[in-house]
């Protein structure tokens, strides 16, 4: 029985949703919060999928305390997340966030469940990142990063931390567009050539958050992050796959991305508790690099290339037996 709560977001993705729900069927979780989106004015399709998908979560058959939060609106991308999240952080102090769209595996809930006990009191760590993004260190189970990544992610109530910028008082618009903080923490301490591209990147992308052009949630935590100069716990390995490309994702609708195709690379966390993680500039050089070669999705670092260059020889053998 996994004691960690559990966020799991849903919304119109009936396949997506009953592979993501094995996995806890799998895990028997003894606390599992399920928050959905209403259909969307119009759309048909929407009625059926997410009724589709409020049957597929119901069959919680081992024991747990199961809460719902089902819309009979559609809120949106930014104001479903949000309040999602926000329900879930006042019944709980601490827990995991995963999207319907996002498959951990074992790895990923000991990593969470380790990491939120070790840093609960540690107020310069605002928030643990589940997905590694295809970067490996074998000599370091986990570091640090600036860099928020939402593909299965945990962090803690205000309750439990100091740092203002805590889920509790998380704000879903981006106040201070030219906060001199943010800025600075943007650009890494080490030279980059594609440092300043990657600055402009995300300046871009707080620019339409505070513009109200972007229908999201994730990057106002980002920023938070970015600008209090908190830090994200990131994994070593791969706990954690993304199965939301294709017509009905929210953001992304293509499925040959070498981004859509990592693998897990260890079936569990290995612990060393008297680990001192500190930033791996390799790692932050590596997640630049990838973000400004569009948005890891198109990118030309080696790794990138090698998995994408699998991908397609994979794609090729099918065709030709």
């Amino acid at each position: 029985m996994y004691s960690t709560p559990i966020l799991y977001i849903v919304f119109n993705r009936p396949e997506e949703t009953a592979k993501s729900f094995e996995v806890f069927r799998k895990l028997k979780p003894s606390k599992l919060y399920i928050a959905a989106d209403g259909a969307r004015n119009g759309r048909q399709d929407d009625v059926e999928n997410t009724q589709k998908v409020k049957q597929i979560v119901s069959q919680v058959d081992w024991d747990c305390e199961v809460k719902t939060l089902y819309h009979p609106e559609n809120k949106g991308c930014k104001v479903a997340v949000q309040s999602a999240i926000d329900w879930f952080f006042d019944n709980e102090i601490e827990g995991i966030i995963i999207e319907d769209d996002i498959i951990p595996n074992k790895g990923f809930f000991e990593y969470c469940q380790t990491m939120l006990e070790r840093y609960r009191d540690d107020d310069s760590i605002l928030t643990i990142n589940g997905c590694s993004l295809g970067y490996q260190n074998n000599k370091q189970p986990y570091g640090k990063t600036r860099y928020f990544n939402m593909w299965g992610w945990a962090t803690w109530s205000s309750s439990v931390k100091k740092v203002r910028e805590t889920w509790a008082n998380y704000n879903p618009e981006i106040p201070m567009l030219e906060d001199r903080m943010m800025k600075k923490n943007l650009r890494l301490p080490v030279l980059f050539d594609g440092n300043a591209q990657w600055a402009k990147y995300w300046e871009g992308l707080f620019l339409k958050v505070y513009e109200n052009r972007i229908n999201t949630w994730d990057y106002q935590w980002c920023y938070s992050v970015l600008k209090t100069d908190t830090f994200c716990i990131r994994p070593s390995q791969n706990y954690v796959v993304n199965i939301g490309s294709g017509e009905l994702a929210t953001h992304h609708n293509f499925d040959d991305a070498p981004i859509f195709h990592f693998e897990y690379t260890a079936p569990h966390f290995t612990d060393k508790k008297s680990i001192n993680p500190k930033i791996d500039y390799r790692y932050e050089i590596f997640h630049v690099g990838a973000i400004v070669n569009s948005h890891y999705f198109r990118t030309f670092t080696r790794s990138y290339i090698k998995l994408y260059l699998k991908n397609l020889v994979g794609k090729l053998k099918s065709k030709i037996s």
